[in-house]
């Protein structure tokens, strides 16, 4: 159930809407949005990118984005990644659809492209 609401998420709403956006710099594009597991109890959502740019340490990374935490009775903990490189959770305790909703629509979960 998880898995599938969350491709669901991603393909039809979070790939059409990066996608279709010009990239702000392009010699750095995203090339594919992802969710996988991590652990028993994490969903990561995460951002991958091509980067040509000059002195590049890296030309293929991902950055994640949001992290679900399962809490039991169906219900998450919903965290996105700070600037400082740890998680923080911005909502406790809600159900699937609503960490969904707040990945779509709230600019915490915004991919920086």
């Amino acid at each position: 159930m998880v898995d599938k609401a969350v491709t669901t998420c991603i393909e039809t709403t979070l790939k059409p809407r990066y996608f279709s956006e010009k990239p702000f710099d392009e010699a750095r594009r995203l090339v594919n949005i992802y969710a996988k597991w991590h652990q028993q109890h994490f969903v990561h959502f995460l951002a991958e990118f091509h980067d040509t740019r000059p002195n590049v340490i890296q030309e293929h990374y991902s950055d994640p984005f949001a992290r679900m935490a399962y809490m039991g009775d169906e219900r998450f903990n919903l965290a996105y990644m700070r600037h400082t490189g740890q998680w923080w959770d911005k909502y406790q305790n809600i159900p699937l659809k609503d960490c969904l909703d707040a990945i779509k629509n709230d600019d915490f979960f915004m991919i920086h492209v």
